[in-house]
């Protein structure tokens, strides 16, 4: 029994189990939203900055049209590549 001004004995901590690891779909959606952020910054920058009252409306819509691919088919390998590799994990 302890005395009283002393600390009680603690109960034995209870281990923390490590957090899971992330999933695929994880990973793929926070990849994605980065590629697709920077390919929708790029884009700006340069049909706004760079080609600013330079470029008509139809190369304007060309470029805008190139970027919109580049983001499309990056988001699609991501997801691609972190399915495959999130099957690959699991056996």
């Amino acid at each position: 029994m302890p005395t009283p001004g002393s600390s009680a004995p603690s109960a034995p901590s209870a281990t923390v189990p490590p957090p899971a690891p992330w999933k695929w779909w994880k990973k793929a959606l926070l990849g994605s939203a980065v590629w697709v952020a920077l390919a929708i910054g790029s884009g700006i920058l340069h049909t706004e900055v760079f080609l600013h009252g330079q470029a008509t409306p139809g190369q304007d819509e060309r470029i805008s049209g190139a970027y919109g691919m580049v983001c499309g088919f990056g988001a699609a390998l991501i997801w691609t590549l972190a399915w495959m590799r999130g099957r690959r994990r699991r056996g």
